[in-house]
Formats: structure tokens, C-alpha cells, sequence
């Protein structure tokens, strides 16, 4: 069976400061008052193109999660995909699912999360995503995971307001 796929819900906010720090890294390149600028090519050095080349990594690996992020559900697992990162969370290990706007890190673009605890050999552990559409994700995760308990304030799948 085909996995199912939901991409992560992405707040604006966030958007606003990957593109400020992007900006950010870029400006000391396109200004003209540094010895790297672009407007300085006769200096070009080994320096600039280090800096610069370092500059674009960082910003590739800072807009991947946003291209890249995405959940999905298989025949036997919760595959999280966040960047270069994957968590493969079988569902017999999923034990309950809440809704939060926890802050903490996470492979999650919207402070619209679902918190998902699940047991791996004994060990305790939980991931929040943001799926985009959070009630169509709840019933796929519902179906696959019989045993799933809601948490209150979730009340269940169909009162989510914010599903896009």
C-alpha cells in the first residue's frame, strides 16, 4: 500500500525569520563596504569564497525543513521526515496523541502541534509534528493505531478549528 503523506502546517512567522536571517547572511556579500562584497571581485580571495560557500550551506540546511518536512504513514510505521533527519516510529509503540502549542524543538513548522507519545524497549519518548491538515491526519493515525488515546484538550479529531 502506498504511504500516506501530510505536509507540515508552516506559520508565518517562522517564514519571517528564515527570510530575515537569510537576508541576513547574504548582505555582507551584495553591500558594498567589505573586501568580500560582490562589488570587490579584483580582491576575491580563498576568504570569500569559503565565506560565501558557507553562507549557501547554511541557508540550504536552514530552508530544507521547510521544503522537506513532511509525515507519513505506512503499513507499520509514523515515518517523520525533518531535513536530513527521519524518525520511524512503529505504530504498536504509539500510545496517545495530544494537541499543544509546546515551543520546545521539534520536527514541527507550526506552534499548531500534536504531541505523540510512544514506547521504544521500555524508554518513554514523544515527538510533536504539525501535520497541515491535523483532523485528516488524526482519523489516517486513528485507523492504523486502534489503541490511540486522545488526550484532553483534544477531545477527538473532528474539533480541530485550524485544519487548513
Amino acid at each position: 500500500m502506498q504511504p500516506i503523506e501530510f505536509h507540515s502546517k508552516v506559520d508565518l512567522w517562522l517564514i519571517l525569520v528564515f527570510v530575515v536571517a537569510s537576508i541576513a547572511m547574504v548582505m555582507p556579500f551584495v553591500r558594498g563596504e567589505s573586501e568580500f562584497s560582490l562589488f570587490h571581485l579584483h580582491n576575491i580571495s580563498r576568504y570569500f569564497v569559503f565565506t560565501f560557500t558557507m553562507a549557501t550551506i547554511a541557508a540550504v540546511l536552514m530552508w530544507l525543513p521547510v521544503i522537506n518536512t513532511k509525515y507519513s504513514l505506512d503499513d507499520h510505521n509514523l515515518i517523520v521526515r525533518f531535513g536530513i533527519f527521519k524518525w520511524q516510529i512503529p505504530f504498536q509503540t504509539i500510545i496517545r496523541m495530544e494537541k499543544t502549542r509546546d515551543m520546545s524543538a521539534s520536527p514541527a513548522l507550526s506552534l499548531d502541534r500534536l504531541r505523540i507519545a510512544y514506547d521504544i524497549q521500555g524508554y518513554s519518548k514523544t515527538i510533536m509534528i504539525s501535520p497541515k491538515n491535523q483532523t485528516e491526519f488524526c482519523s489516517a493515525l486513528t485507523l492504523k493505531v486502534s489503541s490511540l488515546k486522545r488526550e484532553a484538550p483534544f477531545l477527538g479529531c473532528e474539533n480541530s478549528s485550524n485544519d487548513q
